[in-house]
């Protein structure tokens, strides 16, 4: 049974889930893989101020950036000429852009140029505009936006420093837009946005901006999910990840549900103002996510992992606001910080993201040597621990950039492995497994990411196929095991140098 909602069906109505307000609930079995929903991400999407320059602010196409920087992209974009603030790839995405939104927005942003609004007042700026509008499904949107909670009261009680700024934009917000509403309507309005708002992506994953849709906003947390979210080709779409059943809540993450308990209640609390009590929570600290070697550190190891995980968070947080070469050095040095303890996992957080931001960074400076060496430790090591499901968007994201860094190593970069006997291996027994098992489960991802798994997949195995070799039979694995041994040797060897 499919519900309609506007020009969009849903495998999930909304009804009341106790003290979480709202949820999504399925209103037919959904399996693992399938979407829950796919719906326009039109209502207010707004590009961060950084990507405004390389993302098309219509389609959301965008120049090579992050995980996708090997990526080779015919595009040109070119500012608004009245604002100069947006950018489109052409007039056509220009031309469906102002009638969708920038005709309510383009003179606000020209008259304030060269500053740009935050990205959370852009977002709002859109509401605040879209409120006159006559169209039926951007009625729909508002009297859901509307209905969302917004927490203010709570932001004011427990976070001064955030209410202050809330009121502060809501103020500016009024005067630059001109709007009859009053100021504390505005700040519910951008209250809901930092509460209610979802991180807004490329396909591989790499953040973009923010996304208000407030159908999708019903869905409550859970870290133990059974759904995930995902953006491609201007469109918010949910899949499963695994079995639901018929009345079944539909639950996202709001977080990074690989944390240790701790942070994750502390994550939620602040943010979103709520103690969760799933089933994952439930355990405490005894899970997965909580686990030291060894597992009852002595109180002199715990204080030693304490200062660690200080140093290790300072340097994460640092690189993040730092250039690529300067990035990489913090990063490494807050791997050695975890890995000098000898105690904290390679699979316990803030290890696992502190290696995926540095492998970004290593792509960045075009450092593949290295990328492939901490990618091939999180393919073999990190991730069939984090995301042990039979399909998870992250997880394949991650197998896709390792592919393809395996391509670029032996191929166009082949000069960047050290020339040593130790590091050679076939390429075609390393990457022929990863891209086989994309190739199987790329019924499960977004249209663009699963066009460019096949590409990949169809690349490689053209030449296989030409010369009627079978690289799915047991001899072909036997033979392919040669090159998977020397891979193992150096994602041993990169743990040891790097940790």
């Amino acid at each position: 049974m499919m519900a309609s909602f506007g020009d969009v069906n849903a495998s999930v109505v909304p009804r009341p889930a106790g003290d979480a307000g709202r949820g999504l609930f399925a209103t037919s079995t959904i399996n693992m893989g399938k979407e829950v929903f796919s719906m326009p991400a039109t209502f207010s999407t707004v590009l961060s101020t950084e990507r405004l320059s390389d993302v098309c602010s219509n389609c959301f196409a965008n120049l090579p950036f992050g995980v996708n920087v090997m990526a080779s992209v015919d595009m040109k974009l070119r500012a608004c000429s009245g604002c100069k603030v947006v950018k489109y790839c052409d007039e056509k995405c220009q031309s469906a852009n102002w009638k969708l939104i920038h005709k309510h927005e383009c003179a606000i942003y020209k008259k304030l140029y060269p500053k740009i609004l935050p990205v959370n007042s852009r977002a709002v700026l859109r509401i605040v505009k879209l409120r006159n509008s006559n169209e039926e499904h951007v009625k729909s949107d508002l009297t859901m936006f509307l209905s969302l909670r917004s927490h203010l009261n709570e932001i004011t009680n427990s976070n001064q420093e955030q209410y202050e700024r809330i009121m502060l934009s809501a103020k500016a917000e009024k005067e630059y837009s001109g709007s009859d509403l009053d100021i504390e309507t505005i700040a519910e309005y951008l209250a809901r946005i930092e509460v209610n708002s979802f991180t807004f992506t490329t396909a591989f994953g790499d953040p973009l901006g923010l996304c208000i849709q407030p159908f999708a906003c019903y869905m409550n947390h859970s870290c133990e999910p059974n759904a995930v979210v995902g953006f491609d080709e201007g469109l918010i779409t949910v899949k499963a990840l695994c079995k639901i059943k018929p009345d079944e809540q539909v639950f996202i993450s709001y977080i990074d549900n690989t944390y240790p308990f701790e942070v994750r209640q502390k994550q939620l609390a602040e943010r979103y103002f709520f103690t969760c009590k799933c089933s994952k929570c439930a355990q405490g600290t005894t899970a997965r996510e909580d686990h030291f070697i060894p597992s009852n550190p002595s109180s002199d190891e715990i204080e030693t992992l304490k200062k660690a995980e200080k140093q290790a968070s300072e340097l994460l947080t640092a690189a993040r606001g730092s250039k690529a070469e300067s990035a990489v050095k913090q990063l490494k040095s807050a791997m050695k910080a975890l890995h000098d303890t000898k105690m904290w996992p390679i699979t316990r957080q803030p290890y696992p993201e502190i290696r995926s931001e540095l492998i970004v960074s290593l792509l960045e400076i075009e450092d593949f040597w290295s990328a492939f060496r901490h990618g091939l430790v999180r393919y073999l090591s990190v991730d069939p621990v984090l995301y042990p499901h039979e399909w998870h968007p992250i997880r394949t994201n991650h197998e896709f950039v390792f592919s393809q860094l395996v391509i670029a190593i032996t191929g166009e970069h082949s000069s960047k492995i050290p020339k040593e006997s130790k590091y050679e291996f076939d390429p075609v027994s390393a990457v022929y497994p990863i891209l086989t098992k994309l190739d199987k489960n790329q019924k499960y991802e977004t249209p663009g990411f699963a066009r460019s798994i096949k590409a990949e997949y169809d690349a490689l195995m053209a030449p296989v196929r030409e010369i009627g070799y079978d690289a799915s039979t047991a001899s072909a694995a036997q033979a392919m095991s040669p090159a998977w041994k020397v891979l193992d040797n150096i994602a041993e060897e990169t743990l040891e140098i790097d940790g």
